[in-house]
Parts: structure tokens; sequence; C-alpha cells
């Protein structure tokens, strides 16, 4: 009996330390935000007792709140620590379980900071966007933004820094930098020493039903930076030369930068293409057009101005550029009928254009103490184009067919817009936007085929999205509609609607699920619209069709990835649906054949594919590869399948100051859905560059071992057609970069101000 009575005793005993223990456990509660009231994510929070010996660490969240454990009641310091910003120190007095701090603002670093690394973690998954910190070696073997992207070997993502094309799952990125959407230049402009962060987002509440890759730079308030940039091919003229400055002071920085594309040479290899003709009588002619050496003379130019101001409270952005461009192409082939008018028939074609296309942005940003932004813009652009074409056939060296097209275009685009985003506590994000898009095209028609017409196209579009996130659950709803007036012929008013919902399940670090399904309306050009034929040669015309419908298109995709420090891992399926499809319809008037479009009937493109970014040895070498199976299918005027095995792979090596790469991409099929099977071949790159303090210089090799080329087939009741065309994109090109900083200054960290806190807000100098 006194045994049981020891027994329950220490039992007792046992159950009081615990439970004591466990009331003892503290906690500590915040929210991190910056001058402008946003919250800021990745801060890293470290807990130390008085003597300096840390307890515990984590990281903020995307709503810049954190939450650390104490042992128990007493006096702590928490430090935070967040590139680009002051570092601080809180000292506490932790009484109660829960410590709610409020409100904690961090102040942006005024003075030039020496490179950071982050080592610990180089990726953080977040329930809607994936954080990105570059490594030392990543920045250094890169000379814009581009080329980090490309260095950081992202396993969705298909970064080409030699054209400044980036993919996601076939679809173009919406790139920003600090929040704000960029242009090209301003990415190609950029130091990658200033990069901070690379945000992914597979939900961006401004741009709702896009990915968006942001660009989070230091903030510098003085200095500047020059780069200077050139690209030569090796074995033709075929250049490129770009120059920018920026100049920072206080809260102003000013950019500037101009670029100039040349080319001029001649591609041996061109095309060659197979023709079929069914006759009204029913005979059936056959024709092949193989091309000659084909003469490519072209400059283009562009030059920007910008003006950034950023404020406490307000940011203000103004951009002004134009674009210049005067291709000139000759080409001449050899034509073989099996007719008895003639057998051979010699062609000679040239085709010039000139294109103006001045413009300028002008956008204005205010931050509200509530956790809202209100965004305000407006964009211009006019574009004076001229487009000439002279075609010339002759049989046994008599003139036979003689054509002349004439182009003047006016164009004029106009874009306001106002946004509207505010973050609720709960967790509930909403953001509104209203735009006017007006597109005003006139064109004047002379030569062979003389006239004027007009095109005339307003949209006027209302978005709301709404997004929540849970715990481990984030669910986002945009819904688009407004209306379309077109103008050519007569007017016509339509609807327009997109949609989207996605659903995003994180239930670990490791593991991320998200699904989505959208509707969007695919508006078409103004060409395919375009009334005035166009001569091809003697048999063919190409003619527009006023009544085409817009495409609706209907999406649904479910993705996985498996995150770990070594690598990422994913799959993707997508089921893509169109109605009133547009395709090529090619048919016989008299003596003429007509290239016209189609709208009616329904596509269907399933795409399965598994992908992986893999560290197979830490900060040297890094192989991205992916596999997957498309298959199309569409029934319009016909019934046309198309499927493919895709695939690709890169290769990226970096030590000390050397890199190396490798890419490889599988055969791409395009415009399976217009009843054109169009795919082009297989593609492969290499290139090796060195890197030293400012200078990069990047020996890049595309496509050596075969020219790429570019296949299509098509063929309707009266015609038929196969072509193999050959691409330019090859050779050896020679890039130097060389970028110097002017106003650096050294910084030496001070002694590190420490407050009282209590349950209010806390603010860090």
């Amino acid at each position: 009996m006194c045994d049981i009575k020891i027994c329950r005793l220490i039992g007792w005993a046992i159950v009081i330390m615990f439970s004591s223990h466990a009331i003892a456990q503290s906690r500590i509660v915040g929210t991190i935000v910056d001058e402008k009231g946003q919250p800021l994510d990745a801060v890293d929070v470290g807990c130390f007792s008085c003597d300096s010996v840390k307890l515990s660490t984590t990281l903020s969240d995307a709503k810049g709140t954190f939450s650390l454990k104490v042992p128990d009641a007493g006096k702590y310091m928490l430090r935070l620590a967040c590139v680009g910003f002051k570092d601080a120190v809180l000292r506490l007095d932790v009484n109660k379980e829960e410590n709610k701090l409020g409100q904690i603002t961090m102040h942006s670093v005024s003075v030039q900071l020496a490179e950071v690394e982050v080592q610990a973690q180089t990726a953080i998954r977040q329930i809607d966007r994936t954080l990105l910190f570059p490594t030392k070696e990543q920045k250094k073997h890169a000379f814009n933004g581009y080329n980090v992207l490309y260095n950081m070997m992202i396993a969705d993502l298909d970064v080409d820094p030699f054209t400044k094309e980036i993919k996601r799952h076939n679809q173009d990125v919406v790139l920003c930098i600090n929040g704000r959407e960029a242009k090209p230049h301003e990415i190609e402009q950029m130091d990658p020493r200033d990069i901070r962060r690379i945000d992914c987002y597979d939900y961006h509440p401004e741009f709702p039903m896009q990915t968006v890759v942001d660009f989070v730079l230091v903030n510098r308030q003085y200095g500047g930076n020059v780069n200077v940039n050139a690209r030569q091919a090796l074995a033709r003229v075929d250049d490129k030369v770009h120059a920018s400055a920026q100049v920072y002071y206080k809260k102003h920085e000013f950019s500037a930068g101009v670029s100039d594309t040349y080319q001029n040479f001649t591609q041996d290899k061109t095309s060659q293409s197979d023709y079929q003709f069914r006759m009204e009588n029913g005979s059936v002619l056959n024709s092949r057009e193989k091309g000659l050496p084909m003469k490519n003379k072209g400059n283009n130019v562009n030059a920007y101005l910008q003006y950034l101001h950023t404020m406490a409270h307000d940011r203000l952005s103004a951009q002004l550029w134009i674009n210049a461009q005067r291709p000139d192409v000759t080409s001449s082939s050899v034509h073989t009928y099996d007719w008895d008018e003639f057998s051979t028939l010699s062609t000679n074609e040239r085709t010039r254009s000139k294109n103006r296309a001045p413009g300028g942005m002008l956008s204005y940003e205010h931050y509200f103490q509530n956790q809202s932004k209100l965004t305000v813009s407006m964009i211009y652009n006019y574009g004076n184009n001229t487009y000439t074409r002279t075609y010339q056939a002759w049989n046994d060296g008599a003139l036979y067919d003689d054509n002349l097209t004439d182009i003047a275009e006016h164009y004029h685009y106009y874009n306001p817009r106002i946004k509207y985003m505010h973050n609720f506590k709960n967790g509930l994000s909403l953001n509104m936007m209203l735009e006017h898009v007006q597109q005003n095209i006139y064109s004047t028609h002379t030569g062979t085929n003389e006239g004027k017409e007009k095109y005339l196209s307003g949209k006027t579009t209302g978005i709301v999205s709404m997004a929540k996130q849970w715990d481990k659950v984030m669910g986002a709803l945009t819904l688009m509609g407004g209306r379309q007036t077109t103008e050519q012929e007569q007017k016509h008013h339509e609807f327009v609607y997109n949609g989207q919902f996605m659903l995003q399940y994180m239930p670990s670090k490791k593991h991320m699920v998200r699904a989505m399904t959208a509707a969007v309306y695919v508006p078409l050009e103004f060409k395919w619209r375009s009334t005035i034929d166009q001569p091809m040669d003697f048999m063919q015309i190409k003619r527009g069709n006023p009544d085409l419908k817009d495409i609706k298109a209907f999406d649904v995709m479910v993705d996985y990835s498996y995150n770990r420090p070594w690598g990422t891992l994913g799959a993707t399926l997508e089921n893509q649906f169109y109605l009133d499809n547009f395709s090529i319809y090619t048919y016989r008037e008299n003596d003429k054949f007509v290239h016209s479009y189609y709208s009616g009937g329904h596509a269907h493109i399933l795409v399965g594919e598994v992908r992986g970014s893999v560290n197979l040895i830490p900060k040297m070498l890094t192989l991205k590869a992916n596999g997957g199976y498309r298959r199309g299918y569409v029934d319009s005027w016909k019934t046309h399948r198309v499927s493919t095995w895709i695939y690709g792979a890169d290769l990226l090596f970096t030590y000390k100051g050397w890199m190396a790469s490798a890419k490889l991409r599988s055969r791409q099929i395009s415009e399976e859905f217009v009843m054109y099977k169009n795919y082009s071949g297989a593609t492969h790159s290499f290139n090796i560059g060195y890197a030293s303090n400012a200078l990069n210089v990047v020996l890049d090799v595309r496509n050596p071992f075969h020219a790429p080329r570019k296949y299509g087939s098509y063929f309707s009741v009266d015609y038929r057609e196969s072509s193999k065309n050959y691409m330019v994109d090859r050779g050896v090109f020679l890039t130097v970069s060389y970028r110097f900083r002017f106003g650096n200054k050294k910084h030496r960290f001070g002694e590190v101000e420490i407050e009282s806190v209590d349950n209010g807000s806390a603010i860090l100098h």
C-alpha cells in the first residue's frame, strides 16, 4: 500500500514538473514591414539570451509575420536582419505566454552594401511564391538579370539569355523590379550585384493570371554604374552593341541606354517547298520551289530614358523610348513545274520595311498605411511603318509576272490603367483594376492592288482578383469582364471575359500541389482581317477575313513540385480546349488559289511533363532536365491530329572565374491548331565564359552540328504544301561586357541601437 502511494506521489510530481515547464514556455510574435507598410518576408529573426547565447531562429513569412518560442519568462534580445535593410536588436522583457510586438518597421540602408551571399538557403518555398537567393558565383558569372535567372537553373522556367526569352509552361512571364513591372531593357541593364533575391510568383495579386518574376534589388541612394557590352558573330556581320548608365541620388534614379543591332550577311541554305495545285478541270499541277542564297541586311536601334522617384509612401516612374528598324531581305528561288506552258520559273523577291515606334509611360504608386496600394499609369506608343515587297518571275528569260506591294501604316496605342490592392489582416487580399486599351491602325496600299483601310479596336475591361491564405492552403479567384469594340468596314461590339481559379496546397516545405482552371478570351491580329488582297505570285493570293471571331480558350492544369536543398523535382498535366478555333484555309477561286482564314470548330491539346533541377556538385555543377508528351486534336473544316515527345536539358558548371553551360531542346510544335503543322527541329548550344571583377567574356556556340530547320505541312481539298526552312540561329558569338561603378563607399556598421518594446509597434532605426 505504501509503495502505491509513493508511485502516485512520483507520478504527480512528474506531471506537475512537465506542466509547469509547458506553462513557462512563452511565445513572441510580430509583423515586420518596411517604411511603406509593406510586409517583409525572409527576414532572419534570432532570439538571444542576455549573454548572447542563441536560443532560436526563424524567418518571417510572406505576410511579414514571425513566431518564436522562448524557454521561460525573462529578458531576451531579438535580432532582425535582412539584406538591404538596417540590422537591429530589440531588448524584450518577456512575462507572458504570448508576447505580441505588433508592427515592427525596418528602414532600408542608405549606403552601398558589399557583396552578401546567403549560404544557409538558396531557395525558400512559400505558399504563393519561391524566394530565390542568387549565390556570389551565380551573380559573378552574369552581366544582366537574364544571365542571373539562367544561372539559378529554376526547374520550371525556360530562360534563354541569348534571345532574352523567359517562359514557364510555354507561356511568357511578367518581369518586375521591386514590385514594379519592368521593360526588357531594364532587365538587360541590371547590375547583378544589386540583386538581393528573386521572387517567382505562382500567384501575384497585381498580375493574377500570369507568372511573375520579381527582381528584388538593393535600395541605393547615391553613386551609379555604367555598362557596355558588345556581341559579334565570328563568321558573319551580325553584331549588337549596348550601352547604359544609371545614377542614384537620394530618392532619385536616372537611367539611359541605347542599343544597335546590325546584320549584313548572306544565308547560303534557305528553303525548299513542294506544292500541289488541283486545277478546275481536275488536273494536278506539281511545283517545287528551291531557295537560293538570301541576302539579310538590317539595322535596329533602341534608345530609352527613365526616371524613378521613390518616397516613403509614393513612387513615380517615367519612361521615354524609341525603336527604329530597317530590315531589308532579298531572296531568289527557282520554281520547277510539271506543266506544259513552262517547266522552270526563276523568281526574285525583296522585302523592305521602315519602322519607327516612339512611346512613353508614366506611372504613379501610392502606399497607404492600411496595407493598401493605388497605381495609376498611362502608356502611349506610336508607329510609323512602311512595307514594300517586289516580286518578279521569269520564264526562259522573259518577264512572266511582276507584283508590287507597298503599304504605309500609322499605328496608335493608348493604355490608361488604374489599380487598387488591399491586404486584410485575416490573410485575404483584394485587387481591382480598370483599364482601356485602344489600338488605331490606318494603312494605305499602293502598287498592284490599291486601297485604304482602317482598323480601330478599343477594349475596356475590369478585373477583380481575390486570394485567401491559410496555414497550408491558398485559393485565388480572378474575374475579368469588359466590352470590345472593333471598327473595320463596320462597327462590331462584343463582350469579353477571362476567369481563373487557382488552389495551392503546401503540406510542408518539401511538397507543393497546384491546381488551376481558366477561361481566356484570345483576340486576333489585324493582318488576319485585312480586306485588301496581297498577291504572292501569278497563282496565289493572301486574303484576310473580316468576319473572324476571337478564340475562346479553356485551360485546366495540375502541377506538383518536390523541393529539397539539393534540387527540385516536379510534374505537370495540362489540358487546353479552344472554341471558335482560328485556322488557315486555302481554296480555288477561278484560276487563283486564295490563302485565307477560318473561324469555327474546336481544338484540344493535352500536355504531360516531368522536370527536375539537381545540384550534382554544390555551387559547381547543376543539371536541369524535362521530358513529356504533347498531343493536339483539331476538329474544324477538317480533322487534324499532331503529337510529339518533348524534352530538354541544361548543364551549368562554375569554378572560380570560369563558367560553362550546355543546352538541348527537342523539336517544338507550334500552330498545330491552325491546321498548319509547323515544328522546328531540335536545337543545341554551348557557351564558356570568364569573369574577372567588372569584366565578363562569353563565347556562345549555337547549333554547331547542324543548321536548325523549321518544317511545315498543310493540305486542303485543292491545295497541298510541305516546306523546309533553314533558320539563321547558328554560329559562334563572342560577347564582352564591362561594368564599372562610381560613388562607392565602404560602410562600417556601428553599434546596433537597442530599445525596449512593449506590446505596441516597434520602430527600428
